[in-house]
């Protein structure tokens, strides 16, 4: 399947949407706190985003959809760490209902295990698009408001950093990957541009894109991990494998597991 690169871009938009707390009690108003994939797996639905997402949100918390906000909740698994000890995978998941999933699906598409991938060596043909709802761009008006309108966007990057180059405690190349970032760069349509501040872009999906060499068209795309973090000396965007997030969806199939109801299980990673 070929596509033009603007197209995919909007289709995988709509797997990712935004998680905001009820009411910041400066701005009195929902607040972004970060984003999430939508996944289902085994006949269920789940968010997945970053732990420390999770953290922030509470045991209830929002997300932009029906032409308002849907309060949500539901039991959740979250990677802990034990620092010195432990792989900071930061990754958590957290189970929809089915009457939530009803009323988000006219909005959202969802990923699947099918649609899960690794990211590979540097190739010029191959791209990774972070997707994600930075604050800056969505923050609602509450007064008078009858639609909620929330915009994702994407950060293309190519070249790979060093995760030991990074200098962060907890990260590594097993677990983590990183790519570089420009603060300004071109668009689609050619013109250059200063990136938005990607705060809130946590816990957003990072899709491998491939180029077709002679057209120039996207020839396939995969989900390849978790955005969790951004730093700034190399400027660069670190994500999580995948394939972390599918460990903790396991456990929630898992009849041994006991998983808690509505607060944050901590699921030692050692690597």
């Amino acid at each position: 399947m070929l596509a033009p690169i603007d197209s995919v871009l909007s289709l995988l938009a709509r797997r990712v949407c935004p998680l905001y707390v009820p009411n910041d009690r400066a701005s009195r108003s929902p607040q972004l706190v970060g984003s999430s994939v939508l996944f289902r797996d085994d006949n269920h639905a789940y968010l997945v985003t970053a732990s420390h997402v999770l953290d922030g949100l509470g045991d209830r918390f929002l997300v932009a959809g029906d032409r308002g906000f849907l309060l949500i909740g539901g039991p959740r698994l979250a990677f802990g760490h034990l620092p010195g000890r432990s792989v900071d995978a930061d990754v958590g998941i957290l189970r929809l209902d089915p009457a939530t999933v009803e009323r988000l699906e006219p909005h959202y598409l969802w990923s699947t295990r099918s649609d899960v991938g690794i990211i590979s060596d540097y190739n010029k043909f191959v791209l990774y698009a972070f997707l994600g709802y930075p604050f800056t761009k969505n923050q609602p008006v509450v007064k008078g408001i009858t639609r909620v309108w929330t915009r994702a966007y994407f950060y293309l990057a190519r070249e790979f950093e060093e995760i030991s180059a990074l200098g962060n405690e907890g990260k590594n190349s097993k677990v983590h990957f990183a790519l570089a970032i420009l603060p300004k760069v071109r668009g689609l349509d050619g013109k250059s541009r200063r990136l938005p501040k990607p705060q809130g872009i946590s816990g957003g999906g990072v899709w491998k894109l491939t180029i077709d060499d002679s057209l120039g068209y996207v020839c396939g795309w995969e989900l390849v991990g978790v955005a969790i973090e951004r730093t700034k000396r190399p400027e660069a965007f670190v994500a999580t494998r995948f394939q972390l997030a599918l460990g903790l969806l396991d456990r929630f199939t898992d009849p041994r597991e006991e998983v808690p109801q509505g607060e944050a299980h901590p699921a030692r990673q050692e690597v």
